[in-house]
């Protein structure tokens, strides 16, 4: 009897035995009370055989469940050893959920490669990135685009792509709408579907339906999983467990071992600059980006700008803007555009510079137009429209010059 060539994919087993032609894969693995079962599915390429032999929920712990295994498998090819097979399968798979992942010395763990990107600069290469800004700011219609160039390797000037097969998983909307926008941005690029794009309508959390979509990315040689949106997919909130859900989404990201999107909502009103829910969505995000939207009325379009908030392992990019226009057929050209023309994405960028710069004390306006590198005017007026929310003029009793401050609570 040969010993079987195994391999670990997160959760999910692969055993393979050459000599005999008998392959298996076990998936779904849970443990209750000290009992350990999986989803263990068995195939050969055996002469006279489909190719399928059996498929069953087994208790890797059980004799009596071994038992039954073997004797559906020898019903169906009694010239194997499927006692040896089954036993092999059912020590290896529990040796290795139990050991969990390897222990390594340090000589031994391979060097850091170059950072590289799924889609350059948004998205870091197998890291967890999240992108985040208001409802209706095009943030899934920038997820749609991102997926679309990504499945067929569309570079496009201002976004450098690496191609890969791309999961889709949508929380938020339906399969027609996502076709519908999809179409749209193909015709746009003037180029039909290409590589491999899933979509999938979801319900469960991430995290409760981590094991289906596991087999999924496995299976298609997933490079870059979105996640449309956060707030759904991290599931239900626990009384006394705000945190619980939000580091179990992160864990389950961590399993599907590939780099990964997360849509995400801001915080309370829209004006807020945080994600919405617990302040692990960015702290545990390896790479996050902030949206802006700005729209005319009647307007057959809009502008996004993109703020590079966070990066762990790569540095901080400039803040960029994108033009995206709908046509009436919902075609969709996108183009970009420097942050800097547009008037609201330039003062956006001052006030976060004066929130920074007045972390350390009150400055006159000519102090802070040095220090943010922007015109006396337009540092007067963010301040200005920012008095009595997020900074305070402070006017000197002995008639020296009018500083500004921080208002008290930020």
């Amino acid at each position: 009897m040969s010993k079987p060539e195994v391999k670990r994919l997160g959760g999910i087993y692969t055993l393979a035995w050459k000599e005999e032609g008998v392959f298996a894969r076990v998936d779904h693995i849970a443990e209750h009370s000290g009992v350990l079962s999986g989803e263990v599915l068995l195939q050969t390429v055996l002469p006279g055989q489909n190719g399928h032999l059996h498929q069953a929920r087994l208790n890797l712990t059980s004799t009596t469940a071994r038992n039954a295994v073997i004797k559906a498998l020898q019903s169906r090819a009694d010239d194997l050893d499927w006692y040896a097979i089954i036993e092999q399968l059912c020590r290896e798979v529990i040796n290795l959920q139990r050991e969990g992942e390897p222990f390594q010395v340090l000589p031994e763990i391979a060097s850091a490669p170059t950072v590289t990107y799924r889609a350059k600069p948004l998205l870091v290469e197998g890291q967890a990135n999240v992108i985040y800004g208001p409802g209706e700011f095009g943030k899934s219609y920038l997820g749609q685009y991102l997926a679309a160039l990504v499945a067929s390797g569309y570079t496009q000037p201002f976004l450098e792509i690496d191609p890969g097969h791309v999961l889709y998983l949508d929380y938020e909307t339906s399969a027609a709408d996502f076709k519908m926008r999809m179409e749209g941005i193909y015709r746009g690029l003037e180029q039909e579907p290409g590589g491999e794009l899933l979509y999938r309508y979801c319900v469960q959390g991430l995290a409760d339906d981590l094991a289906a979509i596991q087999k999924v990315v496995f299976e298609h040689g997933i490079k870059l999983v979105i996640i449309d949106s956060a707030a759904l997919a991290a599931g239900s909130y626990r009384e006394g467990d705000p945190s619980g859900p939000t580091i179990r989404y992160f864990q389950a990201l961590r399993e599907l071992r590939c780099t990964t999107l997360t849509i995400a909502h801001v915080a309370k009103a829209a004006k807020s600059s945080s994600i919405y829910g617990s302040v692990f969505w960015f702290n545990m995000a390896r790479n996050v980006w902030e949206v802006k939207k700005v729209q005319e009325p009647e307007e057959a379009g809009f502008t996004i700008g993109l703020y590079h908030r966070k990066a762990n392992s790569v540095r901080r990019f400039r803040p960029f803007s994108l033009q995206f226009h709908i046509d009436a057929k919902g075609t969709l050209l996108v183009s970009a555009k420097d942050v800097g023309a547009v008037p609201e994405f330039q003062e956006a960028g001052i006030k976060t510079a004066l929130l920074a710069a007045l972390q350390f004390g009150a400055k006159t306006v000519n102090e802070l137009s040095e220090t943010v590198g922007a015109g006396e005017s337009a540092v007067r007026g963010t301040l200005n429209r920012g008095a009595g929310t997020s900074f305070v003029r402070i006017v000197s009793a002995g008639g020296g010059a009018t500083t500004w401050g921080l208002r008290s609570g930020r």
